[in-house]
């Protein structure tokens, strides 16, 4: 199980017993995958777009109310609706693409900050001179095993732990995955495109080369698809360059934004500079960058149920 299915509030609580002290951390509502009784109602993935939409609807929201500061419906789905490929494409096919992604993107980001936030204190304490308990360094080592790096090695952890840029992610979604209209993504909930070289573990692409073994790796559900990838950008090798340009941004006091890291994922696709050109065109054309500081509302969450086909 997914450490993110465990909501905020929650860890927060338990760790404060287990620490015995406050724990400044900001409140956050819920994570989705714990509101499994929704006020604001549920629907069946059969149902199609529309009637997600409509649930959108149904919220008195609409992209262009987050843009302007409101905050994103907890909705949340496990699986791409099977129609989506039959809206038409342009705005109505990105529209919805957004509206099943960010709510999804945001929760993972929200139990990414409560890690940091934690995180930042106990280093500080630790950095204080203050010997950390059994409770302390037991989280430590699950949290610093879970981004690969030693439990007590700070700088590289806070340097792992933080969020992806919403437009960022919503741009590499929507190129790895045809605005959510690919084989990998409405099979597998590849929405990202990573690969796998364990047999099995994924889908065979159509043209792989003769000599090539990848696959490109499935998920049981969008939410652990997206969060795959968040940790992905937060530990590989590859993406280093990634979590410097954050780690200096953050530094500078400026905002991070997927236009500002977009250029350091040279290496998520083969093609390089071209790949990166068009996730900047895809952020810039799309207004993307408007919902890196968007947030979920308090309200409880609706969940979309249904399985992967």
């Amino acid at each position: 199980m997914l450490r993110k299915q465990v909501s905020t509030k929650l860890r927060v609580a338990f760790l404060c017993l287990v620490l015995a002290v406050p724990v400044p951390v900001p409140f956050w509502a819920p994570a989705a995958a714990n509101a499994q009784t929704a006020s604001v109602g549920q629907v069946s993935q059969a149902a199609g777009v529309q009637e997600f939409l409509d649930l959108w609807k149904r919220q008195g929201r609409e992209l262009r109310d987050i843009r302007r500061g409101a905050a994103v419906p907890r909705i949340f789905i496990d699986t791409l609706p099977d129609d989506l490929p039959e809206v038409e494409a342009g705005s109505l096919r990105k529209a919805a693409f957004i509206k099943i992604l960010l709510p999804i993107l945001l929760d993972i980001n929200e139990q990414v900050l409560a890690d940091r936030e934690l995180l930042l204190y106990l280093a500080a304490r630790h950095r204080a001179g203050v010997a950390l308990d059994r409770g302390e360094r037991r989280w430590l080592e699950h949290l610093a095993a879970e981004y690969g790096v030693g439990p007590r090695d700070f700088d590289a952890l806070i340097a792992r732990v933080d969020v992806v840029p919403p437009s960022l992610a919503l741009a590499q979604g929507a190129e790895e995955s045809g605005w959510g209209t690919s084989r990998f993504a409405r099979h597998g909930n590849a929405v990202y495109g990573q690969r796998t070289w364990q047999k099995g573990a994924g889908m065979v692409p159509v043209r792989r080369d003769a000599d090539a073994s990848h696959e490109v790796r499935t998920f049981g559900s969008l939410q652990d698809s997206v969060y795959r990838y968040v940790l992905n950008l937060n530990t590989h090798p590859a993406y280093e360059e990634f979590r410097e340009e954050r780690a200096r941004v953050r530094a500078e006091s400026e905002a991070v934004t997927g236009g500002v890291l977009a250029a350091t994922l040279l290496s998520y696709s083969e093609r390089g500079e071209d790949y990166v050109a068009t996730l900047e065109k895809i952020i810039d054309g799309n207004r993307l960058e408007d919902f890196d500081d968007a947030r979920l509302a308090r309200e409880r969450s609706a969940r979309l149920f249904g399985t992967v086909k």
